[in-house]
C-alpha cells in the first residue's frame, strides 16, 4: 500500500539555476540528470536533486514540452507522488475504495519500477510510484530503462 512521500515535481523557468539552488545554495545532491523523448516527439529535461530520502524532480518549463502537458505561465510545485510498496495490490485497494486511476500501471521511463497517477476530488493527478531492483535517483551507475530516454549524468 501507500508507504510514504516519493517525490515532489517542480516546473522551473531555469533548470540550470534552479538546480544549483538546490545543490549549492540548499545542500541536496544531485541525482540523475535526463533527457526523454515521448512518442510524439516532445522532450523534456528532468534533474532529479535529492537530502536523504527527500526528492524533487526538477523539468524545464517552457521548452520541449508539449502545449498540453504544461503551461509555461505556471511555475512552482506542480504534484507529487506517492511511493508504494506493492503497485498492482494498491491500485486494487483504490479501486474498491472509490479512488479514480486516470492512468493504469506502466514501467517508469527515468526510474527502474512502475507508475500509475491518481485523482483527488479536485482533479490533481497524484503518481504512485513503485521502485524496482535497488533503484533510486542517486543510484551510481543507473542506466535508463527506456530507449526514450537519454541519460545526461549519472551519478
Amino acid at each position: 500500500m501507500i508507504i510514504g512521500l516519493d517525490h515532489v515535481e517542480l516546473w522551473a523557468k531555469d533548470i540550470e539555476e534552479t538546480v544549483k539552488f538546490y545543490t549549492e545554495g540548499l545542500g541536496f545532491k544531485r541525482g540523475r540528470h535526463t533527457l526523454t523523448t515521448r512518442s510524439d516527439g516532445a522532450t523534456h529535461d528532468q534533474f532529479c536533486v535529492t537530502m536523504g530520502d527527500t526528492m524533487i524532480e526538477i523539468f524545464q518549463a517552457d521548452r520541449g514540452r508539449a502545449a498540453n502537458d504544461i503551461n509555461p505561465q505556471r511555475m512552482g510545485v506542480n504534484t507529487f507522488a506517492l511511493r508504494v510498496d506493492d503497485m498492482a495490490a494498491t491500485i486494487k485497494t483504490l479501486t474498491e475504495r472509490g479512488v479514480t486511476v486516470s492512468r493504469e500501471p506502466r514501467r517508469g521511463g527515468t526510474f527502474i519500477g512502475w507508475r500509475a497517477e491518481i485523482l483527488d476530488p479536485n482533479g490533481l493527478s497524484i503518481e504512485l510510484r513503485e521502485w524496482k531492483d535497488g533503484d533510486r535517483a542517486d543510484k551510481p551507475g543507473w542506466q535508463a530503462g527506456s530507449d526514450a530516454v537519454t541519460v545526461l549524468y549519472a551519478p
